[in-house]
């Protein structure tokens, strides 16, 4: 194995049956510790082996040529000592350029079946968490509490729908301008001299948003909401300007 070749970059040759031993050692070492690859690397072996036996011969493309010679420069010395999946002249022909194509394919293919899969899962996290606004918006026991703006967003207002015995709250925010870049508004509920963070949010281009209120105590124990505009991902204790500001009387 050159320089160049870590196992991951070796698997197409793996599934090839044209790397030696040694690499074929380290590619198996290597697969041990990624199970998760497993799949990939027998999906490679099929696709290999399948057009290998179905394509007819014709010369690769003048794109891969130079890797292909170049494995099979360093991979002539040891064929004739050891049962390879294909002989050189196999190895030189379209099968193995469409082998590899169809690799690069499954692969290919395999990235996108995981993007579906995340993009779904981010979709259901989100269908749950707009459930869960509906329900809190539809409590028969949920009360409405008007939050001006402050003198830092005179234009800004919001509606605090909340349950007094529920840990959580729904926000509607309307009148802030859109975050600066690398900013966000940062919710507190206040108690006193205590100021406890509440969630984060973003609004639209027409500065509305719709927010979830999160708490460790039940709503109706504070006596105050804010909203703040923070560095993105939060701050401790608020730092930048208030700029919603209304007390809780539920």
């Amino acid at each position: 194995m050159t320089n160049h070749d870590s196992p991951e970059e070796l698997l197409p040759f793996y599934a090839l049956g044209v790397v030696s031993e040694e690499e074929r050692s380290q590619v198996e070492a290597w697969l041990a510790g990624h199970p998760e690859r497993r799949a990939e690397a027998d999906e490679m072996a099929w696709a290999a082996q399948s057009l290998a036996r179905l394509a007819p011969p014709v010369a690769p493309a003048e794109a891969i040529r130079p890797t292909l010679m170049e494995r099979a420069r360093r991979s002539r010395g040891r064929i004739a000592s050891r049962r390879v999946l294909w002989t050189m002249p196999a190895f030189a022909g379209a099968s193995l350029a469409l082998a590899i194509v169809a690799i690069a394919w499954a692969s290919s293919l395999r990235a996108e079946v995981n993007q579906v899969q995340l993009e779904a899962a981010q979709m259901r996290a989100t269908l749950d968490a707009q459930a869960q606004l509906l329900a809190d918006l539809g409590s028969p026991a949920a009360r409405l509490v008007e939050i001006p703006g402050t003198s830092a967003r005179p234009q800004a207002s919001a509606r605090l729908f909340a349950d007094p015995e529920s840990v959580s709250a729904v926000i509607v925010v309307s009148g802030l301008s859109p975050n600066p870049a690398g900013s966000v508004y940062q919710l507190w509920l206040i108690r006193g001299d205590v100021v406890v963070g509440a969630g984060l949010f973003h609004v639209d281009a027409a500065g509305r948003a719709t927010a979830r209120v999160h708490s460790s105590e039940r709503v109706g124990e504070y006596d105050a909401l804010g909203v703040s505009i923070e560095p993105e991902g939060g701050s401790d204790q608020p730092t930048g300007d208030i700029v919603l500001l209304g007390t809780i009387t539920l």
